[in-house]
């Protein structure tokens, strides 16, 4: 897997990462399962997930710059499984997490995958910035918009995971903030040109897939 640092260095990374993303998910298919993995394969299977997790960052950032047609779906439902997902798995490590997320259908055009990439991300970055602190997450609607708040007593320092969230707000024609530990941002509702639907996974079905955002970033 050595030619996947010339990804990040490369003028042509639409074809690098469909070229990576091949050899990725072959080498996926490829090993045992996890349990059934030796101490190598388990350092190979780490390192992977750290490589796909990279480019999917970069690929992240591309979408949400790129004028792309958006898609029809429950926002606040794939809010809330994400949230949940991430609920569990910060549970299983003994990271103190709590999120209020409102138990209403929100349906709207939205790039599910640049909200769910930025949700993780800066749950993941507020964790590493509080190790001894409990984290919290907060999802409010609005009249036009979904207000996202994620935030610990300590600042976010991860630089790459503000970036996520100020251009998943920038792609929904939202707002982003930072004040003291708490990172926010807002998607708007209504958005035009809504082309297909999206559907949500259940968290147990994230948490079950290994090359999910939640798994990707948190393994």
């Amino acid at each position: 897997m050595g030619f996947i640092n010339s990804f990040f260095n490369s003028n042509h990374k639409m074809a690098e990462e469909g070229r990576i993303r091949e050899a990725l998910a072959a080498f996926f298919l490829s090993v045992p399962p996890q349990e059934k993995q030796t101490a190598m394969q388990q350092a190979q299977y780490r390192r992977a997930l750290r490589c796909m997790a990279k480019i999917e960052t970069s690929s992240l950032l591309q979408s949400a710059t790129a004028k792309r047609p958006l898609r029809y779906g429950d926002v606040n439902a794939l809010l809330s499984e994400t949230l949940n997902a991430c609920f569990m798995l910060l549970k299983e490590k003994g990271i103190s997490f709590e999120f209020v997320i409102p138990q209403k259908s929100v349906c709207t055009a939205a790039e599910p995958r640049v909200i769910t990439g930025a949700v993780v991300r800066l749950l993941y970055a507020t964790a590493v910035a509080n190790p001894d602190g409990s984290i919290f997450a907060t999802v409010r609607h609005r009249d036009n918009s979904i207000l996202v708040l994620i935030g610990g007593d300590n600042a976010v320092c991860d630089v790459t995971a503000l970036w996520l969230a100020k251009a998943a707000s920038r792609l929904h024609k939202g707002t982003f903030a930072v004040s003291g530990g708490t990172v926010a941002f807002s998607l708007r509702r209504g958005l035009p040109g809504a082309i297909g639907l999206f559907s949500v996974q259940p968290a147990c079905e994230i948490l079950n897939n290994p090359l999910s955002a939640v798994n990707l970033v948190f393994g």
